[in-house]
């Protein structure tokens, strides 16, 4: 999109906002010299510019002009009046100043909107793909369940696990029933008799 003149004035005087810059600076800066010799054209955009930028000999002709009966047109004779401040620097307003800014904020959320719509877009798009994709690969992909078979056949290895554990089981109650009855003869052996 392309700025119009008056916000790339805007522009221009926001980054002159210290130094200043004269009204000629602006014409030629945006080009339009040959726009700038159409009187209406002229009167139009020598009363914007001085009412967002100020020069102290210019700021009475325009707002008496502003309040005149020629409504947004500067007569003839201002603008021969005003011709003097045309090479003379001339400072950026603080309404103006504000007006640039709050346009900058609303492009700047301008751009932001568009890329969030983007994302909006995108991520329709994707919920869109996973919807419709998502039936098809688990009907293509899925692999069938194998079945499992339960059989009455044991095998030797649980028989063979028991008989040990038996063994080892009467080994146990025979240390057991050797050890007390060691214990027990000792017991004998030993206690004083009456």
């Amino acid at each position: 999109m392309k700025k119009n003149i008056y916000i790339r004035a805007l522009e221009i005087g926001f980054a002159n906002e210290l130094n200043g810059i004269s009204f000629n600076e602006v014409v030629t800066k945006l080009g339009i010299e040959e726009k700038i010799k159409d009187l209406a054209f002229k009167s139009n955009f020598t009363i914007w510019f001085y009412t967002n930028f100020y020069h102290p000999d210019a700021e009475g002709n325009v707002l008496a002009s502003k309040a005149g009966t020629s409504g947004h047109i500067i007569s003839p004779h201002t603008i021969k009046q005003l011709e003097y401040c045309e090479d003379k620097k001339s400072f950026i307003k603080g309404e103006a100043t504000k007006d640039y800014n709050d346009y900058l904020e609303l492009k700047e959320a301008r751009e932001s909107s568009q890329i969030a719509k983007k994302f909006a877009y995108a991520s329709i798009f994707i919920a869109i793909c996973s919807i419709i994709v998502s039936p098809i690969v688990s009907n293509y992909l899925s692999e069938s369940p194998t079945p499992v078979i339960v059989t009455e056949n044991r095998d030797d290895s649980n028989d063979l696990i028991y008989q040990k554990l038996t063994e080892i089981d009467s080994t146990i109650n025979l240390v057991v029933k050797e050890f007390n009855q060691t214990k027990l003869k000792q017991l004998v052996v030993t206690t004083p008799k009456k």
